[in-house]
Formats: structure tokens, sequence, C-alpha cells
């Protein structure tokens, strides 16, 4: 073995055991501001690829509908094989002195058509084809209120995790305050200067600021794991967020979903219920159309071919 081949052996041991010791290095980053988590769940949301394919077969259905103006070639070909060919006798005398078998089939036939179809006129598929149209139009617009329902979750869950975190805090500040009251009124107590009744109070206030951080806990894992199903995140991985900023959201939310200047047209939703009309209107029209006459040219061809099997002399 040349000293080539094991410095080569040895660079490979030596990156078999970096990868080993860093594994986090190959790990993606996790999102962290809200612009992350809503560019994370418009590519990773199952329910995006769902309205996708939709689309795709809005699409689909609308190439099948233009592929009835297209020509259609129609070909049929068949071979027939007379095992035993019929036979007529002619009697003895007509055409000679013995009788005369004579066979008018022949034992192999072939017969072959084609047949090419061209639609020139067919009003239900002109009005086929609009429906085709609109149809790719309400898959696009399904797909875009699909992504307006993921900015949304993931926006909501994205500032409830920050809610609770603040609740939390201010809780835990509370439960402070209660227990340092809680150990002063104990000593009051046993001086004699603080009736039992105002440290059962403390108690009650403790007990409940603590059941409140519980329940606020727990109300934090859940947003979390809300976020996560949002935007379409592993639950088993951790999230780490910053921060929002208090500054610039308000006004930049209100930017972004135009409530100065609101129109109920402009919504998603109300433009889907418009192509839902649209599409009853021409289904309406084409069931009234069917009774249309229909022009097609049509132009056969056929061909036979028979044959007689002659075995060799």
């Amino acid at each position: 073995m040349n000293l080539k081949r094991i410095s080569e052996i040895w660079r490979y041991c030596y990156g078999i055991l970096f990868l080993s010791l860093f594994p986090f290095t190959m790990k993606a980053q996790s999102p962290t501001s809200l612009k992350d988590c809503i560019e994370y769940g418009l590519k990773n949301h199952t329910s995006r690829v769902v309205y996708s394919n939709e689309k795709l077969i809005a699409e689909a259905k609308a190439k099948e509908v233009r592929a009835g103006y297209l020509p259609s070639v129609n070909i049929t070909a068949g071979v027939d094989d007379n095992l035993k060919v019929q036979e007529s006798i002619i009697p003895a005398g007509m055409f000679g002195p013995e009788e005369t078998r004579v066979a008018f089939t022949k034992k192999f036939a072939s017969t072959g058509s084609v047949q090419l179809d061209q639609t020139i006129y067919d009003q239900s598929l002109i009005t086929g084809m609009k429906a085709g149209k609109i149809s790719r139009q309400q898959a696009e617009l399904n797909l875009q209120l699909n992504d307006e329902t993921i900015v949304y979750n993931i926006c909501a869950a994205y500032y409830e995790i920050f809610v609770y975190r603040e609740q939390i805090e201010l809780l835990q500040e509370n439960l402070k305050s209660y227990t340092e009251q809680l150990r002063i009124s104990l000593l009051g107590l046993e001086k004699g200067v603080v009736i039992e009744a105002d440290v059962n109070k403390l108690r009650v206030n403790y007990n409940n600021t603590k059941s409140q951080i519980i329940t606020a806990e727990s109300n934090l894992e859940l947003s979390e794991n809300r976020l996560k199903n949002a935007m379409g995140f592993p639950l088993e991985e951790q999230l780490s967020l910053n921060e929002p900023n208090a500054n610039s959201s308000d006004n930049m939310f209100t930017a972004a979903l135009g409530l100065g200047d609101f129109h109920a047209e402009n919504r998603i939703d109300y433009k889907i219920a418009e192509t839902d009309i649209a599409l009853l209107e021409i289904e309406e029209k084409q069931i009234k159309n069917g009774a249309f006459p229909k022009l097609t040219d049509m132009v056969p061809t056929a061909l036979a071919i028979s044959w007689e099997k002659h075995s060799a002399l």
C-alpha cells in the first residue's frame, strides 16, 4: 500500500471523527423570528402540498377539455381463421362428369380500418373551456387562501407564546411577593401582631398564584406545539424564538392587512365565492348548449385481405 493511499484513509478517518464530535454543524438552523416562521411554514406545511396538487388537477382537467377539439384517430384490425372452409357441391353433369366442390370463402381473412374524426363545432365544449379557465383561477385562489390561513395561524401562535411568557414572569414576581409577605405575616402571627385570618388570605393568594403559574406553563407548551403545527415543524425539536419588536409590529401588520382601506371584494374568500357563482352559471349554459347540434368531420378508410395457406409440394 503506497503513502498516497494511506494519507487518503487517514483523511477519511479524521472526517468521520469530526462529524461525530460536532453533529450540530450539520443541523439546520431553526426559525427564530416571525418572518422565519412564516417562510418555513409556507415551504413545509402539508396543506400547501394538497392545494398545489389541486391546482395541477385543475390545469390537467382544462387540458382534457381542450383535447375535445383535437383530431382523434381510431384504428381497428382483425384476422379471421376459418378452420373449416364452407364448400358448395355442384352436381355431376353440369360442368363435367363428376361432382365439383367450390369454396366461396378463403381460409384466412384480415380486415383493417382507420377513421379520423375532427370536431368542427361543439358549443358545450366551448363552454367547458371557459369553465376550465375559471377552475384554474379558483384553485389559485384556494392556494392563496390557504397561505393566508397558514400565516394567520403562525402569527397568532407566535404572539401567544410571548403573552404566556410575560404572564409567567408576572406571576413569578407575584409569587415572590406573596412568599415574602407570608414570611413576614407568620412572624407577626408568632408575635401576636397579625391575626390568623390575614395569614390564611395570604396562603390562599400564594397557592392560587402557584396554580396559575402551572396553568400558564401548560398553556405556553400548548402554544409552542400549536406554532410548530402551524409551521409544519417537527414537534420533538425545540424552537428558539426572538422577542418581537413591539414598536413596529402594530404598524407593520396594519399596513400588511390593509385595515385602513378595507374592501370586501379584495378578500380571497369573496373572490372564491364569485368563482363559485361563475362556475354554476357556466354549468347551466353547458347543460343548455348540449341540445345544440355538433359538427364533426370524419374520414374513414377500410382494407380487407383474404388468402389461402398452401402446403409445400
